[in-house]
């Protein structure tokens, strides 16, 4: 793998640093990472805006879906500067990370119509109905259930945990319209606007102070044949689809992450005592497993052509379980410090959901399985 930048995409480096330290930032403007708080949606809504009008959006897209056909590398040196810049990748992962490729890939003409133009403005803001208090990390095994009504169906169950869904507009459903020899079979994906009758969401809030969760229930909410993403009965390989680009996104942190341990080694610099020897070199053991995700991310982008492929579960295992020990090491770093200490309330928060992150989008488990099974072959038994 050759990561020696090209001649365009060291042009498009030096136009993003620059169109970075140029453009106005809306106020109130964070880096929330993938899913924005309802306080946070105006900033978030003025900032896609921005993006859209330098032409900085939907850079996985198509042109002829209004995107830019940005190189996997271009799509890295944009995660990267944008993580140094502090500011967000897009305004979320669902609606220009999820839903849109989704819907590229898999919807009709009247659909990629309907839909794409407002993700790429933030007219509509999208959600994913996958997660089910009996089915997490074993998504097939979901109970949500959309039973036939005439030409459509009508959906009950429950989902959980779904970020977002609270504001958002639109919403990514899994749900089961029919059984088969395998608990894979018999799922179709939908696209649910969230107004709908029988559809009541519920926040949940995190052990940080924020809302960015929900449970969301259905009662006999009406969904037709304009709603279905994909082919009846098919909704498996297109949720299999969105997962593996979820996946692969959460290896663009590594910069981020990187970030976050240089302000940790500025605060514990800055307490009474100098750091240790041991707690160097676990800075230096982080810092250089951050060094590799960034590589592993670029090899993966460079050589994997579709979502569906496994290899993503080795992005998403090798990113939140560094995340996980990163906030372990800060913890032992700096002590009671972290739990009074102003300068560490960054910190204090990033500890408290850094656990969940092994578990969204498929426990560390789950994908130690993926990647024996289907990139390593290994038996089973």
């Amino acid at each position: 793998m050759d990561l020696n930048l090209s001649e365009s995409e060291r042009k498009f480096r030096t136009r993003v640093c620059a169109w970075l330290d140029s453009a106005p930032r809306p106020e109130g403007l964070r880096d929330y990472g993938a899913t924005p708080t309802r306080e946070d949606l105006p900033a978030a809504r003025a900032w896609q805006r921005s993006l859209l009008d330098a032409g900085l959006a939907g850079l996985s897209w198509p042109r002829s879906a209004g995107g830019t056909e940005a190189t996997p590398m271009e799509q890295g040196i944009w995660a990267e500067e944008t993580a140094r810049a502090g500011v967000p990748l897009q305004i979320n992962l669902f609606g220009p990370e999820l839903a849109g490729p989704m819907i590229i890939k898999f919807g009709t003409k009247s659909q990629q119509q309907r839909f794409l133009p407002p993700i790429l403005r933030a007219d509509e803001i999208w959600c994913q109905l996958f997660s089910e208090p009996e089915a997490g990390s074993d998504l097939a095994g979901l109970r949500t259930r959309a039973e036939a009504d005439g030409d459509g169906w009508r959906v009950h169950g429950q989902k959980v945990w779904t970020s977002g869904a609270h504001y958002a507009d639109l919403g990514l459903l899994l749900a089961r319209t029919g059984t088969g020899d395998r608990p894979h079979d018999g799922l179709t994906f939908f696209l649910l606007p969230m107004d709908r009758p029988g559809i009541d969401v519920r926040p949940l809030r995190q052990m940080d102070g924020q809302v960015k969760f929900n449970e969301v229930y259905f009662d006999g909410v009406s969904v037709g044949p304009d709603d279905v993403l994909g082919a009846v009965g098919s909704g498996w390989r297109v949720a299999m689809s969105t997962l593996g680009r979820e996946r692969m996104m959460i290896g663009a942190n590594a910069v981020r992450f990187v970030q976050l341990l240089d302000e940790l080694w500025s605060v514990v610099e800055g307490r009474d005592l100098s750091p240790t020897d041991s707690v160097r070199r676990r800075w230096t053991d982080l810092w250089s497993r951050c060094q590799l995700l960034r590589l592993q991310w670029f090899r993966v982008l460079s050589v994997v052509t579709s979502t569906d492929d496994s290899r993503t579960s080795l992005l998403k295992l090798t990113a939140t379980e560094l995340e996980r020990d990163i906030t372990v090491f800060a913890q032992e770093a700096l002590g009671p410090d972290l739990v009074t200490g102003e300068a560490c309330t960054r910190w204090r928060n990033w500890l408290l959901a850094a656990p969940g992150q092994t578990i969204a989008g498929g426990t560390s488990e789950i994908q130690r399985n993926i990647i024996a099974r289907r990139v390593l072959r290994l038996p089973t038994g």
